[in-house]
């Protein structure tokens, strides 16, 4: 079982690690684990929720994400 940190989550959802915690605590992301003091998604829920069709474009505040691959949020 592979475990990522918010950084590779948000890296393959092409958003920011702020933005994984806000999905997180939603609901709309799989739930995450605590391992001692740190928070690991397993990756093979995080490529389960991608492949079911999970828009990227739809998690971001704007329903559009800016060249950096940020959320629009983030953007200057």
């Amino acid at each position: 079982m592979e475990l990522l940190t918010c950084r590779e989550v948000a890296a393959r959802l092409k958003l920011s690690g702020r933005q994984v915690y806000k999905l997180a605590a939603s609901g709309k992301l799989p739930r995450p684990l605590k391992v001692a003091r740190s928070t690991r998604w397993r990756a093979d829920e995080i490529d389960d929720f991608i492949g079911r069709g999970c828009i990227v474009e739809e998690l971001a505040p704007t329903g559009r994400l800016c060249a950096r691959g940020r959320g629009a949020a983030g953007c200057a």
